[in-house]
């Protein structure tokens, strides 16, 4: 069975002139919130849970992430006008500041079409930095992400410019985060997060011209 591949597409100029932040950023620097899953955790099948909706993720975002994120809903190809038009309406109340409206509007949403089949991609504003800690001596830690399941990396030859994209399950579901280096990997900012309650189990990334694009298969289409 082929798989079913979706594209993000991410401007690597656009990255750059976000690269260009200030030292100080409140919470922010301390990254997205990291849920941290126990072995007996991972042994559980995903029948064994019913799965939070896709929301959850914005409804837990700190004050400071809020105003850091630009999110953009991503529907099935035969999801109704009247979704899509109500998906567009979500991501223009959040990106504008209206985060409570958004949410009200996302839960109408799950309401037209299975909360199952909506995704969710945020673009941060200011680039989330990786933390580094004495724990890793002279090693380079990408992301602030735990449990990482798939790492693609890829190069911009033109400017010498490195991706990582990390594959990983955080609560009920996966999610896929893009990290950045513009000084030969010696320090890395996330820019971008997926997320989605269904699994995903493949993912891999390439750079062409001036965009990154992630490649990953959804749903029955993995098996």
């Amino acid at each position: 069975m082929s798989k079913t591949v979706v594209a993000a597409i991410l401007a690597i100029a656009a990255i750059s002139v976000a690269l260009e932040r200030p030292d100080v950023l409140g919470d922010i620097h301390s990254g997205p919130q990291v849920v941290r899953r126990t072995d007996r955790d991972r042994l559980r099948t995903k029948t064994d849970v019913t799965p939070a909706p896709v929301w959850t993720a914005l409804e837990q975002m700190s004050a400071a992430e809020r105003q850091n994120s630009c999110i953009q809903l991503e529907l099935p190809g035969d999801a109704s006008p009247q979704a899509q038009t109500k998906a567009a309406q979500v991501a223009d109340l959040w990106n504008g500041g209206e985060y409570d409206e958004a949410l009200t509007a996302i839960r109408g949403l799950g309401k037209l079409i299975d909360p199952a089949q909506i995704a969710i991609g945020n673009c941060w504003r200011i680039p989330v930095p990786t933390m580094q800690t004495s724990l890793w001596s002279e090693d380079v830690r990408i992301g602030n992400r735990d449990s990482i399941q798939l790492v693609s990396f890829d190069i911009h030859r033109a400017s010498g410019n490195l991706f990582a994209v990390l594959l990983f399950d955080e609560g009920t579901g996966s999610k896929w985060a893009v990290n950045f280096s513009d000084d030969g990997g010696q320090t890395w900012s996330e820019t971008h997060v997926w997320n989605a309650t269904y699994p995903l189990r493949s993912l891999s990334a390439s750079v062409l011209a001036n965009h990154c694009y992630v490649a990953f298969g959804r749903g029955p289409a993995q098996d």
